[in-house]
């Protein structure tokens, strides 16, 4: 989210700010903090700065999911309400990915906006982490993986084109991030 021109009228480059709001360390830190109150802890610390010509970046570390239903509405209503910017990161596969080159492999399973090597990278990084800010560890969580899983679950029945529409249907921008570099599905065809 962000809030200001970024301007300051002269040719030169503004001051600004920038903010990174953890959910998991909040949590912590914050006796009396709800993780339900995480996304208009965001839209303050948006609307902190006024005129000037300055800008004011937030930074929501956070998984913003579609879950319970209309989820994403009212968090985007709590951002648009303090005049926040909004813009949606969208991570991708950078080449050809097991979708293409193995399309046997999805067979019977529901539509996926990433591919199922996404989902493992997911994983492993998830396990190969240590001292996280919410515990999500494989050396303190037990169920670590499978809340990686329980992610993507959220995102069924959903293409990659069909999650970008609705995505740039609520949010200012959407910008795709290359996570993965998809290099293995070569080799699972030749054995190299």
């Amino acid at each position: 989210a962000a809030e200001g021109s970024g301007g300051d009228g002269g040719g030169g480059c503004a001051p600004s700010v920038v903010k990174v709001l953890n959910s998991d360390k909040m949590k912590k830190a914050l006796k009396q903090f709800s993780p339900k109150n995480y996304w208009t802890s965001v839209a303050d610390a948006a609307e902190t700065h006024v005129g000037g010509g300055s800008a004011t970046l937030v930074v929501a570390d956070k998984n913003l999911v579609p879950h319970p239903h209309g989820h994403l509405q009212r968090v985007l209503n709590v951002l648009a309400e303090s005049g926040a910017t909004t813009l949606a990161l969208l991570p991708l596969a950078s080449r050809p990915s097991s979708v293409d080159s193995m399309p046997h492999l999805y067979v019977g399973l529901p539509k996926l906006p990433m591919p199922l090597e996404m989902v493992a990278l997911c994983m492993l990084r998830v396990l190969m982490r240590e001292q996280h800010e919410g515990d999500l560890d494989a050396a303190r969580s037990e169920s670590a993986a499978s809340v990686v899983a329980m992610f993507a679950v959220f995102y069924r029945n959903t293409s990659l084109s069909q999650l970008r529409d609705r995505l740039e249907s609520l949010f200012g921008s959407v910008c795709g991030v290359p996570i993965m570099e998809v290099w293995c599905h070569r080799a699972w065809h030749t054995g190299e």
